[in-house]
């Protein structure tokens, strides 16, 4: 229950992720999505109840995901047209590595 409810919120936080990041800036977005997961993973760890563990997944996830959007725009604000299928390609190759190698990993 608790991954639903900080999915549901990370999810629907990107459209205010993204104007704050219009209005503010990048790097600030970025830095603030960097706060926001490491004060999620700080109520996760002190946690005395499941309203502050609730509380600090939805931090956490909303972070995760706002940063992951950051690194989206800034990169593509810093490739051409041509040139964004290779950069994105390559953001996102340690996550078809991890599906792929994870389970032999893990059986050893």
């Amino acid at each position: 229950m608790v991954s639903v409810i900080s999915s549901i919120v990370g999810g629907s936080s990107k459209l205010a992720i993204a104007k704050v990041i219009d209005i503010r800036g990048r790097c600030e977005g970025f830095i603030f999505m960097i706060v926001l997961i490491i004060v999620g993973i700080l109520m996760k760890a002190l946690c005395k109840n499941v309203e502050t563990y609730t509380a600090g997944q939805t931090f956490y996830w909303v972070g995760h995901i706002g940063l992951g959007y950051i690194i989206e725009v800034i990169l593509s604000d810093m490739t051409t047209l041509r040139n964004r299928m290779f950069m994105w390609g390559l953001y996102m190759s340690p996550r078809i590595a991890g599906t792929f190698g994870g389970p032999p990993i893990a059986e050893l």
